[in-house]
């Protein structure tokens, strides 16, 4: 399990987050590079982190502890608010070919699942829809993906995730 919220574990300085920690007890800790910003009370009186999409990332370089590996069986769930066009989302593993698992949006604003290569998305145009709940669930080789705990994709896919890094 991995953990991090926008009211919790945020080291940030005049609003400009710098790190985060990790709330599962794992240690995954994450280093901010360009200027993430703190948004106080962004999502119903909770604090949200602002990524600008142009040079906002969050990165952890040594392994991930605690993650799923290989094809075991996993959830990633993210609460995201995506304003651009262009590739942006969350994802662990390795920078090849079906070594990562994440989601996210493509260049068009459509949401999918990320294994680096592959990007699975729906016809589902994102972007400017305000708050959702993007869930990718994989069971055996099988994805379940949703918005809003709604289904909209399931497919069949191989994956290999290596645990080396935040993505």
């Amino acid at each position: 399990m991995f953990r991090v919220e926008g009211t919790t574990g945020v080291q940030a300085s005049g609003g400009v987050v710098s790190g985060w920690l990790d709330q599962s007890g794992r240690g995954n800790h994450l280093t901010a590079v360009g200027n993430p910003t703190v948004i106080s009370g962004g999502l119903n009186g909770k604090n949200v982190i602002d990524f600008d999409g142009a040079v906002d990332y969050l990165y952890r370089t040594s392994t991930l502890n605690g993650l799923p590996a290989g094809s075991q069986d996993r959830t990633m769930v993210a609460l995201v608010n995506y304003r651009g066009v262009g590739y942006g989302g969350v994802s662990y593993g390795d920078a090849s070919c079906n070594h990562a698992f994440g989601l996210g949006v493509d260049s068009q604003g459509r949401m999918g699942v990320e294994n680096w290569c592959n990007f699975t998305g729906t016809t589902q145009n994102v972007v400017g829809a305000g708050w959702i709940l993007q869930t990718a669930v994989l069971s055996g080789n099988q994805v379940r993906h949703y918005r809003n705990a709604d289904q909209v994709g399931i497919f069949s896919r191989t994956f290999d995730t290596y645990q080396t890094r935040l993505l």
